[in-house]
């Protein structure tokens, strides 16, 4: 059975970004136009405890994501650790279809229409389940996304 991803939220759980998301937004875009950062350890841990959990999934899986991407996940998981966690599932399956660092342009092509509401995050979270059991807190599942076929 496939994990789903944030990328596979239907139309009634999308919402639109506040301006202060927005706002966010825009910054990331610029930043990651002006100079391709990639997301690292030294930003991780300044960021905090998010950071450091959405390196250490992205680091599990071999994938990349530029510091601004990663700074809006963090944002955007709104201090939930689950959703935390898909932002860095969404990026390693964003990671591996590009074959490269995830950047800001990419998430306005793959979420054209909205970012995950409360609705989208809850219904994709519990997909990822096998019955109470997270299968995103193995390790081996961020090791074998990156490997699996399309």
């Amino acid at each position: 059975m496939d994990i789903p991803s944030f990328l596979d939220v239907g139309a009634d759980g999308l919402r639109c970004l506040s301006k202060i998301e927005a706002e966010l937004f825009i910054r990331c875009l610029v930043a990651d136009r002006q100079e391709l950062r990639p997301f690292a350890d030294a930003e991780a841990e300044e960021i905090g405890l998010r950071g450091q959990t959405l390196y250490q999934k992205l680091v599990w899986a071999d994938a990349e994501a530029s510091l601004p991407v990663a700074l809006f996940a963090c944002y955007m998981s709104r201090g939930r650790h689950e959703n935390l966690l898909m932002w860095a599932y969404t990026l390693t399956v964003l990671n591996k279809k590009l074959g490269r660092v995830v950047r800001t342009d990419d998430l306005v092509r793959f979420f054209p229409k909205g970012f995950p509401n409360d609705k989208g995050e809850k219904s994709i979270w519990d997909k990822q389940k096998d019955g109470n059991h997270n299968r995103l807190d193995t390790r081996q599942i961020w090791q074998s996304a990156m490997k699996s076929e399309d």
